[in-house]
């Protein structure tokens, strides 16, 4: 495994003639706001901006508009609309694949499935994008799921390399045992944050190369209102969020910080997990200081109010919503045992790092409730560290890396 992109100097990519780039996105895309979208249409913009040839390819039935605006110097494709055989359409039915899966023992019985299902629909895709791609020119592939690599290889061998993305950690993805050898012989892997680099190793152990790039962070050009006295917290309304935890741990402060208050900005994708959430606000009287805000497309403008940013997720990749507030210059309270999280976030210097009980969580947000000075002192710090990962340093990160992938496929081929 080997850094060799930042061995191709600025100079070398002004003087190289655009890239042909396809990034290929086989889950959701129109009408949702995720962070993986956000990351497929920010870099779709990003690498037009800079004048290569961006074709984005997507494989989803629903229609509408894509969550994060694509630029219209980006060509996107909805392989969707490509015709398949019949018979690839019957083979990825449900009932279809519950009877290829049939097994006594219902543990081997779900793995089946599993293998089936996944086998089955990326075929399906692989012939509606082998369609929609066909005769163009493509110099390289950005891969946005494991499936997606194990398409592309599919359609195309070795002739185009694939870069394969993973956006959390690489624990996190079970589809591996099924696509794993496939994402193996990318031309490259790429991965948010180094600890997540020795995971690889364990997972995909024949991996060639292996590189670490952040996502792009706008940069904030002023403060948080650090005097406030609001504590936020951006995230999806889900179990994976906690959201709950965090509830938990303001009722034990409340009657302490009686001028504080909650706001949690973020959809609700779980009804049944909303419901709980709620009844915890009304069980110990929480309604009139911590409000469930739903979704915005003002997040900037949410952080300046605030004074403190909340995230009790369980697991993270590179989370958006954290590294915005950051660099706001908002201090942030996470836990200690997620995964990216306990890496941005260091303890006593740009944040808090706290125990993911209610408790460790109270202990976490009253440290910085209590002290507007540790506030702005951690914030400010906060701010500074969000500089690595600009958008300028990030997209011109992953240009090197496309130039040297692309130059690196060009001198091993006759």
């Amino acid at each position: 495994m080997e850094q060799q992109y930042n061995n191709c100097t600025e100079s070398q990519i002004s003087k190289t003639q655009p890239l042909n780039i396809v990034l290929v996105n086989t889950h959701r895309f129109f009408n949702v706001k995720g962070g993986v979208e956000k990351v497929f249409s920010e870099m779709a913009n990003a690498l037009s901006k800079r004048g290569h040839n961006v074709t984005v390819v997507c494989c989803d039935k629903n229609e509408g508009e894509p969550g994060f605006a694509i630029d219209s110097s980006v060509t996107l494709i909805n392989a969707y609309k490509e015709k398949a055989p019949l018979v690839l359409k019957l083979l990825s039915k449900n009932f279809v694949v519950n009877l290829s899966s049939l097994h006594w023992d219902s543990q081997k019985r779900k793995h089946r499935r599993v293998v089936v299902r996944s086998k089955t629909i990326s075929r399906l895709m692989m012939h509606k994008i082998g369609s929609a791609l066909l005769k163009r020119h493509i110099d390289v592939f950005i891969s946005f799921q494991a499936e997606t690599t194990y398409i592309l290889k599919l359609l195309y061998g070795d002739k185009v390399p694939i870069i394969s993305m993973f956006h959390g950690h690489i624990q996190s993805y079970p589809e591996l045992k099924v696509f794993g050898p496939y994402v193996e012989q990318s031309a490259v892997i790429q991965v948010l944050r180094p600890e997540f680099i020795s995971d690889i190793s364990g997972i995909l152990p024949h991996a060639s190369r292996v590189e670490v790039i952040g996502n792009a962070v706008p940069q904030a050009q002023s403060f948080s209102d650090r005097s406030s006295k609001v504590i936020i917290c951006v995230a999806r309304i889900s179990s994976e969020k906690r959201i709950h935890l965090l509830v938990q741990a303001f009722a034990l402060l409340k009657d302490q910080y009686p001028d504080w208050s909650l706001q949690i900005w973020g959809g609700y994708q779980n009804p049944t997990y909303t419901n709980l959430v709620n009844s915890i606000i009304k069980e110990h009287h929480l309604e009139s200081c911590v409000k469930l805000c739903g979704q915005t497309d003002r997040v900037d403008e949410k952080l300046k109010h605030a004074s403190i940013f909340a995230f009790p997720s369980r697991t993270e990749g590179f989370p958006l919503s954290l590294t915005e507030a950051m660099a706001h210059g908002l201090p942030a309270v996470g836990c200690k045992k997620c995964p990216s999280v306990n890496s941005l976030i260091r303890d006593g210097v740009n944040g808090v790092l706290c125990e993911d009980t209610p408790e460790g969580l109270a202990l976490g947000l009253s440290k910085l409730m209590s002290n507007e000075t540790l506030r702005i002192q951690l914030g400010n710090q906060a701010k500074e560290d969000m500089k690595v990962f600009s958008p300028d340093v990030i997209w011109q990160q992953w240009e090197k890396l496309l130039l040297s992938v692309v130059n690196s496929d060009k001198n091993v081929r006759p």
